[in-house]
């Protein structure tokens, strides 16, 4: 039985990642593979993992307590020495996403930080820079584009804010819903996006509502 699982994946792969294990399925042939990852002491604050898997389906990303690791698909092998070190103050994260070149993070206390996402390169990653939203925005989803934008959900509204992956420009509004219930889900596919509601689920296309 599997509990706590998060579940990702594109049309080559199928990634479940648990709170110590690692399931991928080969989307052709089914062929499966799991890796066992050696508990790291935090875990027992952690009940669901988060991640992410990159553009090119290459590399999949996992939380669960501790630092953030890169898992190779479709081997499901973790890259040795690769970490990215969360903030200690933040809660932990909540959802992650990656680009081309970085990975996202939102802590707990609603804070989005960008790592540095070359899988190839081993080493201990600090943030490369904090995502400042204005109006004290909280954030508690992340989605990526394939326009290279990462998009923001923000907590407690029907809100989304995009900003670049590469570029230290402040986000910017992107959608905003007439609904009062806040959205329960955000997901991406290519420069598609499905922002889902207690009542609807609002389909954005090119970063246009239709």
């Amino acid at each position: 039985m599997v509990s706590g699982a998060c579940l990702i994946g594109d049309r080559k792969s199928t990634v479940v990642l648990t709170t110590g294990s690692v399931f991928v399925w080969d989307a052709q042939t089914l062929e499966h593979h799991v890796t066992t990852i050696p508990d790291s002491g935090a875990r027992e604050k952690c009940s669901v993992p988060v991640g992410a898997l990159t553009p090119n389906g290459s590399t999949a990303w996992w939380w669960c307590g501790g630092d953030v690791l890169a898992l190779a698909v479709p081997s499901g092998k973790k890259r040795e020495g690769l970490l990215l070190t969360v903030p200690p103050d933040g809660g932990g994260l909540v959802s992650l996403a990656a680009g081309r070149r970085a990975v996202c993070g939102c802590t707990g206390a609603g804070t989005v930080v960008l790592w540095a996402a070359d899988a190839e390169e081993p080493g201990l990653r600090s943030p490369v820079r904090t995502v400042a939203f204005s109006h004290g925005v909280s954030v508690t989803r992340l989605a990526f584009l394939a326009n290279g934008m990462f998009v923001a959900q923000q907590a407690g509204a029907q809100a989304l804010w995009a900003f670049s992956e590469d570029e230290e420009e402040p986000p910017y509004s992107l959608y905003r819903g007439e609904e009062q219930a806040p959205a329960v889900s955000l997901q991406s596919y290519g420069c598609l996006l499905w922002l889902c509601t207690p009542r609807s689920v609002v389909h954005l296309s090119g970063l246009t509502a239709v």
